[in-house]
């Protein structure tokens, strides 16, 4: 696998497999780390996460394995950890990780660094309209040299992202 030339965007995710859960022994669950090239539609590794384990230990060996030189790789907020980061920049790659309450400082330097542009959001609204749902954007970005605080952890933050996602589907609020 190591060869493989990946595609410049490699999404990680985790899943229980469906089905592989047994009520009486709920050491059967598998729960299984993929890493996919989206515009290939082609899954480029998998790994099973090891028993009492986690996505947070198996994502950087699953990173190991791939050739993800010059390709951004994106994870979602649970795998945003300084490791995880640390092994995507060390094979080559760059990243784009999600933030949420499980990194709160970073989170709230984060908030503060874009407090002028979320006080102004309705300025740059992008909307769609689609099967009933209607959606608004927004999307701001920003040099890390923002953040207020120690985050040389990071390894190599170069920019923030600051996105709002709004949807509608028949005047109920979705996210």
């Amino acid at each position: 696998m190591q060869n493989a030339r990946p595609d410049p965007v490699v999404l990680i995710n985790g899943k229980t497999l469906r089905g592989s859960y047994n009520r009486e022994d709920r050491a059967s669950t598998i729960h299984m780390i993929s890493a996919y090239a989206s515009s290939n539609k082609l899954v480029l590794g998998q790994l099973k996460t090891e028993h009492k384990s986690n996505e947070i230990k198996a994502i950087p060996e699953l990173i190991k394995m791939l050739n993800i030189k010059g390709a951004l790789v994106t994870i979602d907020a649970m795998a945003c950890q300084t490791k995880i980061s640390k092994a995507i920049v060390d094979q080559g790659g760059d990243y784009l990780l999600a933030v949420k309450s499980n990194q709160g400082k970073l989170r709230q330097s984060i908030e503060k660094a874009f407090a002028s542009e979320r006080a102004n959001m309705a300025d740059s609204v992008s909307l769609e309209t689609n099967h009933g749902r209607i959606e608004s954007r927004q999307c701001y970005v920003a040099d890390s040299a923002k953040l207020e605080g120690d985050f040389k952890r990071w390894k190599a933050c170069n920019a923030l992202l600051w996105l709002r996602i709004t949807a509608l589907l028949k005047g109920k609020r979705l996210i």
